[in-house]
């Protein structure tokens, strides 16, 4: 968010290279088992003739070619520094801000672009690009921040309006007065914001002079690790699996990958004269025109409403606050793998995919103050510090793809499989706008009335809230996509962008492209037993009681099913089908014969729900019918997700040299030198490999089976992101600070990840 077969990924899977799609490992064959064997003696050829250009000077190596070259000035003298904020709305852990103080003057400034808010502004399906509720969360974060600019005795202008056009004319007044003016900013990696990106740069390059010149610099900080600290380049492929990828992050980290912290410029030089008018924060209704937040669930509720899980508050200083609240006062992150599949609490998660999502707060800040927890109570969180990195490093996983496959995160087939001739091979949507009947089922699903309640109960938590957990999302995800048989996944991409209040683009679209089974992962998709799904993480219905009130009086489990009530029991529970809650849209999931209960419930109330299930059970099936496996996760699906084989790094990096050398002539060289060259290859992947990582991949090897417990992919947020494993006796286990403890945990951390923002 590589994952599933490799012996199906090897040849198949597709690369988004500086010189275009490639369509496999070029001379490579394949064994009966499916292994991928040697490439042919004339790939080596090309490799070896490869590298002697490299040394000729007559092509770029390696590793001067990044995912994303972001050429910066080591300073600014001489001229005006505007620091425009984006989605990085903080002074700590600012390069920007750092750096734009190497400068004479420095001006500050946040714009709301007109595009991203209002009626105006909607989305393919008709959507909100920006909810109520991150739109809420955006103005709290902006007044702080002006806030603590003030504090600091500098101004943040506010405008709203075209970020291009704005900036652009802010920078020609300045330059009319012969002072060059840099524009410093976070690079974004999404289509929208490159676009703007894009006009901002020309509209500065035109009105650039001899005399004096305009220039935009992006900068890069929206990642635990630095996109230029990471061991990819142009021929040493970004992979399109996380085991990969946290691999050979993990082996580099050891030299230093996560960058520290930059800290807040004690003095914040001022900006020119004459001072601009600093600007109003605009209103949520009136001047951005957005409108939902203050809808009533049954009667007028006050918000953030009362069943929400917490209160959510904008802005850098609640997200510090946040940060020690759940570190060090409540001493939470020694429980962060346990609580993984909880709901509804306030502390079941880290609560930080908000402020991540808006730049409140850096990954790097929070990374470094867990380190520092763990610094000082080294036994006692080693393997919840863990746990926070790799979902960190999940988030670095997403937007890195997104650098690589850029505008496929918004196409209908998704990134996509492709074999050998680029052929998709993955599933496909047809190009079709949903029929009536689709939309009349897809509206039941937004508006919580399926007739399901653990997927109505979170939906309407979505709708009210703006917040809904891991656990959840990927179910109501699946419902909608494999069991309501909507049309195009996006549509429920776009409804929790609308809604989300920590809404990430990569995140969420890569979430759903995942469920949906349009991803480059080679798992087809997952599909989730709603009625497993309920009797695992909510067995005695507490979730479902607190966001449907008219499911109150039922019991559990019964309440995950209340369409099998008879009429007697329905006048009992002071509910009725069909009018104070919904006929089921579709039928019903098999209910599983054994299902893992919370240890902190009462006994005697689990030894009850257990008693009456196989009545439930009866009942299902009765109605509905003996459903077969076909629906259920497959059971090598269920126990493996994630396949950490490095060849898959070597199919990336033999596809691009094939694709590099098409054009040169085969040499001639001894079949000695070809044997050598073969060596290389058949490595990780490194053509400039050294003999300290050649040792270090013997010793680190990843087992290819890596076990989940029902295949779940999630795409909530940091918090949410917890190691799926569903053997009690191995979850929450505090391990030993000693050095071969930490590589243990590591190593088997990398083989049961399955969460993603």
């Amino acid at each position: 968010m590589g994952r599933g077969d490799l012996g199906f990924l090897g040849l198949n899977a597709p690369l988004v290279t500086p010189m275009g799609r490639g369509h496999g490992l070029c001379g490579s064959s394949r064994s009966d088992r499916g292994a991928i064997t040697a490439p042919s003696m004339s790939y080596a050829k090309k490799n070896k003739k490869k590298k002697k250009l490299m040394k000729k000077g007559l092509i770029r190596k390696p590793e001067d070619t990044r995912l994303l070259d972001l050429p910066v000035p080591e300073a600014l003298e001489g001229s005006i520094a505007i620091v425009w904020f984006r989605k990085d709305l903080r002074l700590r852990d600012n390069e920007a801000l750092a750096l734009a103080n190497t400068a004479d003057h420095v001006i500050l400034l946040y714009v709301f672009d007109e595009r991203e808010f209002g009626p105006d502004s909607l989305s393919s399906f008709g959507f909100e690009k920006t909810g109520p509720f991150q739109a809420a969360f955006l103005i709290e974060s902006v007044k702080n921040l002006r806030r603590n600019c003030r504090m600091r005795g500098v101004e943040l202008l506010i405008r709203t309006g075209k970020p291009e056009k704005i900036i652009t004319d802010m920078c020609r007044e300045y330059l009319s007065n012969g002072m060059d003016v840099n524009v410093l900013a976070q690079k974004e990696v999404t289509k929208e914001e490159t676009t703007v990106e894009f006009l901002l740069q020309r509209s500065l390059k035109r009105i650039s002079t001899e005399e004096a010149r305009s220039k935009l610099h992006l900068l890069w900080g929206s990642t635990l690790h630095h996109i230029q600290d990471l061991p990819y380049t142009a021929s040493n492929f970004f992979p399109i699996s996380f085991t990969t990828f946290k691999q050979r992050v993990d082996r580099k980290k050891r030299k230093g990958i996560v960058r520290p912290e930059i800290e807040i410029p004690e003095f914040i030089k001022p900006p020119p004269e004459p001072e601009l008018e600093p600007g109003d924060v605009p209103s949520l209704s009136q001047d951005l025109k957005v409108h939902g937040l203050m809808e009533p669930l049954e009667l007028e509720q006050p918000f953030p409403m009362p069943q929400s899980c917490y209160d959510f508050r904008g802005g850098e200083d609640q997200a510090l606050e946040r940060i020690d609240d759940f570190i060090w006062k409540k001493d939470a992150l020694y429980q962060y793998s346990e609580l993984k599949n909880s709901m509804g609490t306030s502390d079941f998660s880290t609560k930080l995919s908000p402020y991540l999502a808006l730049g409140c707060v850096s990954a790097r800040t929070v990374w470094w103050e867990a380190m520092r927890y763990q610094e000082k109570h080294p036994r006692k969180v080693q393997q919840g510090t863990f746990n926070l990195e790799v979902n960190l490093q999940w988030r670095d996983f997403f937007r890195l793809t997104a650098v690589v496959y850029k505008n496929q995160l918004f196409a209908r087939d998704g990134l996509g499989q492709r074999d050998k001739k680029g052929r998709l091979t993955s599933r496909t949507f047809a190009k079709r706008d949903p029929t009536e009947e689709q939309w009349d089922r897809i509206r039941k699903w937004m508006d919580g009335e399926t007739g399901v309640p653990f997927i109505d109960a979170p939906m309407r938590e979505l709708k009210y809230s703006g917040y809904m957990s891991n656990r959840c999302r990927q179910n109501c995800a699946s419902y909608l996509v494999n069991d309501l048989g909507c049309p195009d996944w996006r549509i429920g991409a776009e409804y929790f962008q609308s809604k989300l209040v920590d809404h990430d683009v990569t995140s969420n679209w890569m979430g759903w492209q995942y469920i949906s089974a349009v991803s480059n992962d080679p798992k087809h998709g997952r599909r989730y037993p709603v009625l497993k799904q309920a009797l695992a993480y909510d067995p005695y219905g507490i979730f479902v009681r607190r966001w449907l009130p008219e499911l109150a009086l039922c019991p559990a489990p019964e309440i995950h099913a209340p369409f099998l009530f008879s009429e007697e029991e329905q006048e009992a529970y002071k509910m009725k089908v069909g009018e104070t809650y919904p006929v089921p849209v579709v039928a019903p999931w098999k209910i599983p014969e054994e299902i893992d209960r919370p240890s902190e419930v009462p006994v005697e109330e689990e030894a009850e729900v257990r008693e009456r299930k196989p009545k439930l059970q009866e009942e299902v099936e009765a109605l509905v019918g003996d459903i077969d496996g076909s629906e259920d996760l497959e059971e090598d699906e269920s126990e493996r997700f994630f396949t950490a084989d490095s060849d898959e790094h070597v199919d990336s990096e033999e596809d691009f040299l094939a694709e590099l050398m098409a054009l040169e002539e085969d040499g001639t060289e001894d079949m000695e030198d070809d044997d050598e060259e073969l060596e290389e290859v058949e490595g990780l992947g490194d053509l400039e490999a050294s003999a300290e990582e050649a040792e270090y991949e013997a010793d680190e090897e990843v087992d290819v089976d890596l076990e989940e417990d029902d295949d779940e992919l999630d795409f909530d947020d940091l918090e949410d992101n917890l190691l799926e494993d569903d053997e009690d006796d191995q979850s929450g286990k505090a391990v030993a600070a000693d050095e071969e403890s930490q590589e243990a945990v590591a190593e088997a951390g990398a083989k049961d990840v399955s969460k993603f923002w």
